[in-house]
Order: structure tokens, then sequence, then C-alpha cells
């Protein structure tokens, strides 16, 4: 298990991220309150997940099409949530969030909101049972006061009035980490074992939360493109089991997916398809970087092989080696996180300018 460092190299990594991207929300919205937990809450499971119910709470915006949209027009966000039913039809459902693109998320809700994965979990015995009722937010919120005090206390009574055990928790967009993070740590402070995704560890770090599972993917795809349900639930399985692996709070653990666009045969994923063309563009250079760091490793042990090798040669390739490394590491890392983000900017720019 690859568990994200809390200090070193990686964390000052992500603290960097963290102030770059407070400043950006901080340029948008001035009056957005950062408001990390103190401390992480912390719920151990007793008991197995096969003995267990299990519920769902999204801070992506989702909810039923009869029920209120979320304020996606107030400065300061919308702090309220929805009940969702366990059995509802996916055509039923709609996000009203517009603080992220999701185009996927609106043609297989399984994406942010994987209720028929967890149906078909508890009917192959994976979990105990299925909760009642589900639970929406919409992660945009800038004081986040009356979630902390009255919105997500409510939804952690609901919970356990339902018996619920374990509650499986997805982001949206990336203030929803903020936003999930708050939420995570007063359901597990009123005794309910929580397991997050996150698609931005710098901020799930800094939050101080139980335990999560960090998939490198674009904002609103937290389990994954649409229409890939083998994958979808794959992701899924993977991050609740982390749960009995998990020992200790503040742990989030990378699972090892990584975005590469949809498959051609599948509708475009993306509010706008030039970025999935840099990510395939990006894919094909660290292919070509990474046939060349093989090329290179190969001549350094032909050349070692021989009766009297050239410490020129090997130099040479080695450096080389090492060049074509981390030239893909860098795209690996920077430049995928980069296009994640104007991924999430071609949801909101659509929006606004539909607005007018």
């Amino acid at each position: 298990m690859e568990i994200i460092a809390k200090n070193g190299p990686e964390a000052d990594l992500l603290k960097t991220r963290l102030e770059k991207w407070l400043e950006s929300v901080h340029a948008w919205h001035a009056h957005f309150i950062w408001s990390p937990n103190e401390k992480a809450a912390w719920t151990e499971l007793h008991k197995p997940l096969s003995e267990c119910r299990v519920a769902l709470v999204t801070t992506g915006g989702v909810h039923l099409k009869t029920q209120p949209a979320f304020d996606v027009a107030s400065d300061w966000g919308d702090w309220s949530f929805r009940g969702i039913p366990a059995h509802v039809n996916p055509g039923e459902l709609m996000i009203s969030d517009v603080h992220y693109d999701h185009s996927g998320p609106d043609m297989d809700i399984n994406c942010l909101l994987p209720l028929s994965h967890l149906i078909k979990f508890a009917d192959k015995g994976f979990i105990g049972s299925v909760a009642e009722t589900h639970y929406g937010f919409m992660g945009f919120i800038m004081d986040p006061q009356k979630l902390v005090t009255e919105t997500a206390p409510e939804v952690a009574r609901r919970l356990l009035e339902d018996k619920v055990d374990v509650v499986f928790m997805t982001p949206g967009c990336a203030v929803c980490h903020h936003t999930i993070g708050l939420i995570q740590n007063v359901l597990e402070n009123a005794g309910l074992v929580t397991m997050a995704m996150t698609l931005k560890p710098e901020v799930t770090h800094f939050m101080h939360i139980p335990r999560a599972a960090y998939v490198r993917y674009p904002y609103g795809y937290p389990l994954g493109p649409a229409f890939q349900p083998e994958l979808q639930r794959e992701i899924m399985r993977k991050g609740m089991e982390l749960i009995n692996e998990i020992e200790e709070p503040e742990t989030i653990v990378k699972l090892p997916y990584r975005w590469a666009g949809s498959r051609s045969s599948e509708p475009d994923q993306s509010a706008d398809a030039r970025t999935l063309e840099l990510i395939t563009h990006i894919e094909e250079m660290m292919t070509l970087l990474q046939s060349i760091q093989a090329d290179m490793e190969n001549y350094q042990k032909d050349e070692q092989a021989k009766q009297v090798p050239s410490s020129y040669k090997l130099n040479f390739y080695k450096s080389q080696a090492e060049r074509a490394k981390k030239l893909s590491n860098m795209l690996d890392e920077e430049a995928v996180y980069m296009v994640n983000g104007l991924r999430n900017l071609s949801g909101p720019i659509k929006y606004l300018r539909e607005e007018g």
C-alpha cells in the first residue's frame, strides 16, 4: 500500500500546491474561509464489511430532479443537503453544481454517486446492506460554519438512525475536498466510519481527515470515466477495503489509477474535448520517453558486459536514461495535474458563457 508521506519532499510539494490553490481561490472568492480540522477524528471498524450497513455521501451537487437545485448563484455557497433514496432510477438524478465539469457523471452518475455498485456489493455479500437514504451536498461552500454546526450533524444523526456503520464519500470540485473533509470529521466524531475518495491530495492532506484514497482523475470522476462499471467497482472496492488496512488517522493511500482519457468508442467526457487530446499527447510523450530510457539502460548493460567498458559511454548512457526518466516523471506529475485543472475550468466556463 503506497501512502502519501506526511513529511519530506512529497509533503512539501503538496504544501506548495495548497498555497498556490488557496491564492487562486481567494483571488476569485475573497471571503473563502480555509477551515481545516484541528485534529482528525477517528472511529474504528469492529466488524467485517460483509456485516456493515453502508451509505454514500457526495459533495458533487447531486439531487433528485424533483428536489430544489442547490444555490449556485450565492457567493457563500449552499450548505444544505438532499436525501437520495437507495433504489432511485438514475434518470431521476441530476447535478446542479456548476463549479466543475460533470459532463461524464451527467451521462453515468456512477462516476460520482455509485449507488448501483453499492447495491451490487450488497447482493454479492461484500457489504452487509445498503442504507435507505444517501446524501448529496454541494461542495462549493465559502463559509462552512453552518455546515459543521447544523447540516453535517443532522446527516450524521439520520445515518445513525438508519443503523449505518460505514459511509463512502466522493467529491466533485476542488473546493469539495475542503467541504468533504469537514463532513468526514463530523461523521467520524458521531461514531460513523468513513472512507473518502480524493482527487486533490494537497487539500485532503492538510484537512486532517480520518482516511482517504487518492486517484489521479479529474474533478467529478472519483470512480473513473463514465460507462466503465467494472473499473468503477474495482476502484470503489479497493477504496472500501482500505478501511480495514489503514491503522491511523490522516492516512491517504495512492491507488494505481491515472486518467488516460475515455475510450474512442465512448461519448466525449469533457466540456472541452481539447483537454482529452492533451492527455493523449502526454501519454504518447511518456511512452516515447520510457522507450528511450529503456534503450539507454540496455546500452549501459551491453557496455558493462564488455571486457573493458568505456567509462565515457557508461556515463553518457546513464545521463541520458536519467534525463528521459526525469522528463517522463515531470509529465506524469505536473503536466497531468495541470491538464486536469483545465478540465475543471471547462464546466464553469461553459456555465458562465451560457449565463451571459
